[in-house]
């Protein structure tokens, strides 16, 4: 018998952790697929889950997710993701805006078209 895990914090009968064995008996069998489309569970094997002699819940094996991610996009690599802003370009504090939105009214300027637009409406009730 295959067992459900949460690959995401989820809610049925309380709130499963990552990782976390789910009762089968917890889950409306109509919602199945659409949770594992969704992401938020797997079904794995029974093999796949560690019994601890001291806690009458099983947890998850993090090696197994590892392994069930890879196999289900072999592109992806830990490097991939973005860790604490890591990827991001260095923002330059003193780097100029290029470009200034001027009201055709009165001269004011905004950083933003939505800035413009809602000054804009100020000049309607003249």
């Amino acid at each position: 018998m295959n067992v459900y895990v949460a690959l995401k914090p989820v809610r049925f009968d309380r709130t499963y952790a990552v990782g976390e064995e789910i009762p089968p008996e917890v889950i409306d069998p109509r919602s199945v697929k659409r949770l594992i489309d969704w992401g938020k569970i797997a079904i794995v094997p029974p093999d796949a889950v560690k019994a601890d002699a001291k806690k009458p819940k099983r947890e998850f094996d993090p090696d197994w997710v590892s392994k069930f991610l890879a196999a289900i996009d072999p592109n992806a690599s830990d490097e991939d993701e973005e860790v604490d802003g890591e990827n991001e370009p260095a923002i330059d504090p003193n780097a100029e805006k290029t470009e200034q939105f001027e009201c055709k009214e009165c001269g004011k300027t905004f950083p933003t078209k939505q800035g413009l637009a809602g000054h804009m409406r100020s000049h309607n009730n003249k």
